[in-house]
């Protein structure tokens, strides 16, 4: 089992997330694929990185309905 993305893996994305607020979107981030599936179910955009713990970007995009 992977273990879970440490603050280094994560900060790009808080960025990306910070900033997409600032111009008045919502966000959410999620360490893992896995992680993610929750925030699927509303959503208009979803930013992946292909190399995801335990669940590659790929077959998260499967679980988009």
């Amino acid at each position: 089992m992977d273990a879970p993305p440490g603050k280094e893996v994560i900060a790009p994305y808080l960025k990306v997330s910070t900033l997409l607020e600032q111009a008045g979107a919502q966000t959410s981030v999620a360490g893992s694929g896995e992680e993610a599936l929750p925030f699927l179910d509303d959503v208009d955009l979803v930013l992946v990185d292909n190399g995801l713990p335990r669940m590659s970007g790929i077959e998260l995009m499967d679980h988009i309905a």
